[in-house]
């Protein structure tokens, strides 16, 4: 925290030394005595009436800053600082932003100039330089304003509150073309067992029983029903036009820590609520729900994306839990979510082994009826490709080789689970930190064209 007030300025200090030097000199020569003097009077009553120039209070401030930023992205933030009453004898202020948690200035402080406004006011303005360096969501409230006096003498230093601008640090998207996707779709072996899954299925699927009723086609009637409840009974099916979502996200303790500066559990969210938009811009109904060893959180069939702000205005309560995740919730939560057939995907992180066999046990099941993905985010220190690049210019030493043989086994085993959930119905996605929202944008639409494979 800067302190704040009135304070004389360095200009103040050179002058006053400069006088002080006539005062020793004039010791031994009386004429620089006289000079001292008159020159500390002069400078005493400047001081006084210089500060008399100092801006005393603003009447309004503004700050308009972007909603939205991508991680490791450059942007301006647009200041305006309208003075109170009175003579204004600067033409320039200085700002600074107080310590930010997600952002980064670009310099100490920003020169805001006086402009004349459409309405006749005069105002301060200008531009500070900021860099996302974290995800998150930075509240913007207030600014430190420096004012100097007219002679330089005096500096102000205030902090004058803002009208709150929250912006919101997302994962950057990085331009993927039609074959950089297609390779990691192949090399992930998506799609795959959706379409084997989808071979020789109509673009209906069995839903319920009804009550027959005339127009209906007596192809669809169900025979075991009709016995059973004395009349004739039809089967309904649902069209897959306007299809169901369910999004899941892991909150055990495997989603701790951090990845490229950022808490990892920040790109899972980011990726549901990215998700769930693109559903909902199809028209298409969207559930979520997160799990560690119980159900934390759930959103059932939503419409709109208001009930997902719950996921950025209460971010806490999707903290990791230190507890490994109960993966057998998943199966009972979907059917109590929804009885037809849906997609399903499920954020969590594949890369370690004990997750991969209890996923697989609990999403068999599940593959049964619904179109399953999980997506999971890798760490550039345990990708293998990364890794490799990164020896090719530098010396590799016993321990570089083997952390090399690490990742490879990791590498290895995630390729077996893959190999496995592909045989159940299933896919899988392991993404880079690179790649991750630019992958996520386009795994929905992907998703939804693959029913009618």
């Amino acid at each position: 925290m800067r302190p704040t007030g009135i304070f004389l300025n360095e200009r103040f200090f050179v002058e006053y030394s400069l006088l002080q030097l006539f005062g020793i000199v004039g010791l031994t020569l009386p004429f620089f005595l006289w000079i001292y003097f008159v020159g500390m009077l002069i400078l005493g009553s400047l001081l006084l009436l210089d500060r008399r120039t100092v801006l005393n209070s603003f009447r309004e401030e503004r700050l308009i800053a972007a909603k939205n930023m991508m991680l490791f992205e450059n942007k301006e933030i647009f200041i305006e600082i309208i003075p109170g009453p009175g003579v204004i004898f600067q033409k320039e202020v200085q700002i600074d932003l107080p310590p930010l948690n997600y952002l980064e200035k670009g310099s100490d402080k920003t020169v805001l100039r006086l402009t004349k406004r459409a309405d006749g006011r005069y105002s301060f303005s200008g531009k500070i330089k900021v860099k996302a360096i974290k995800l998150g969501r930075e509240e913007l409230r207030s600014v430190y304003v420096f004012c100097k006096s007219k002679a330089g003498l005096w500096t102000k230093i205030s902090i004058q509150e803002m009208s709150p601008s929250s912006v919101q640090i997302n994962p950057r998207v990085k331009k993927l073309s039609k074959e950089e996707f297609t390779e990691i779709a192949r090399k992930n072996q998506l799609y795959i067992g959706q379409r084997l899954k989808m071979r020789g299925q109509a673009a209906d699927q069995y839903y319920t029983t009804r009550k027959f009723q005339y127009p209906d086609s007596l192809r669809y009637i169900d025979q075991k029903r009709t016995a059973k409840f004395g009349d004739v009974m039809t089967k309904t099916f649902e069209e897959l036009r306007n299809h169901h979502l369910i999004i899941g996200l892991d909150m055990g303790r495997t989603m701790a820590g951090d990845i490229a500066g950022s808490r990892k559990q920040d790109f899972y969210i980011s990726a549901a609520l990215e998700m769930a938009k693109h559903g909902i811009e199809n028209r298409d109904t969207v559930d979520f729900f997160a799990f560690s060893q119980k159900i934390h959180m759930s959103i059932s069939r939503a419409r709109t994306l208001d009930p997902f702000r719950l996921l950025v205005e209460k971010a806490r309560v999707l903290e990791p839990r230190l507890e490994e995740s109960n993966y057998s919730l998943i199966p009972k939560m979907i059917s109590n979510l929804t009885g037809q057939r849906s997609i399903v995907v499920l954020l969590t992180d594949l890369s370690r082994p004990s997750v991969q066999e209890s996923l697989i046990s609990a999403l068999i099941p599940i593959c049964q009826k619904h179109l399953v993905v999980a997506v999971g985010l890798i760490d550039n220190d345990f990708s293998l490709d990364t890794q490799i690049m990164r020896f090719s210019k530098s010396k590799v030493d016993d321990e570089d080789v083997s952390s090399m043989l690490y990742n490879y086994w990791l590498e290895e085993r995630l390729k077996l689970f893959q190999k496995r959930l592909v045989q159940v119905g299933g896919a899988s996605l392991n993404l880079s930190e690179e790649n991750w929202m630019s992958v996520i944008e386009r795994l929905y639409s992907g998703l939804r064209q693959s029913l009618f494979a």
